[in-house]
């Protein structure tokens, strides 16, 4: 008979030394993958991006929510990014983790991330595609706060040389 093994990695999400981006375990269990994920930014970072607008309330992956609504436009767009020879979706809201070659990530919107939240994800998932996984939400996270929360500052002065009228034509 075989034997179930359990894996689970916990990771805590860093940029350089000093920011917390947050925390993240995935576990393979007998019915699937249990994600549990605490981040403050990333739902600070959905929740403006939306405005603050949440969804119709569902429940999926074990777990009632309304996730953060997710506006069309140049940002969301920006958000289309690609991980480990797959695309990332943040808009798949409720459908399986991993898809051919596409990785749902839209459980990063869910309102009470900050808090921390579990989500279940029924299926078979082989080992290199929770390593991809794993891979994939470290590279979302760093890549949304590097791009889009990191404190940026920029000072532009603008200068000219004095510009005399020229009189006459020739």
């Amino acid at each position: 008979m075989p034997k179930i093994t359990k894996e689970v990695e916990e990771v805590k999400i860093t940029k350089g030394a000093q920011i917390d981006l947050g925390t993240y375990s995935i576990e393979r269990t007998e019915a699937g993958v249990k994600i549990k994920m605490k981040s403050p930014k990333m739902e600070a970072f959905f929740k403006a991006l939306s405005s603050g607008r949440l969804s119709d309330p569902m429940t999926i992956h074990g777990y009632e929510n309304r996730p953060y609504t997710l506006p069309s436009g140049d940002i969301a767009e920006s958000l289309n990014m690609a991980c480990e020879n797959q695309s990332i979706s943040f808009t798949d809201y409720g459908k399986p983790l991993i898809q051919s070659s596409r990785i749902n990530l839209s459980f990063l919107r869910a309102k009470g991330l900050s808090e921390g939240l579990e989500f279940n994800f029924d299926g078979v998932y082989p080992n290199e595609s929770l390593k991809n996984l794993n891979n994939c939400i470290k590279y979302a996270t760093k890549f949304i706060y590097i791009n889009y929360l990191k404190p940026f500052h920029m000072t532009v002065e603008i200068n000219t040389n004095e510009v005399h009228e020229v009189k006459g034509g020739a």
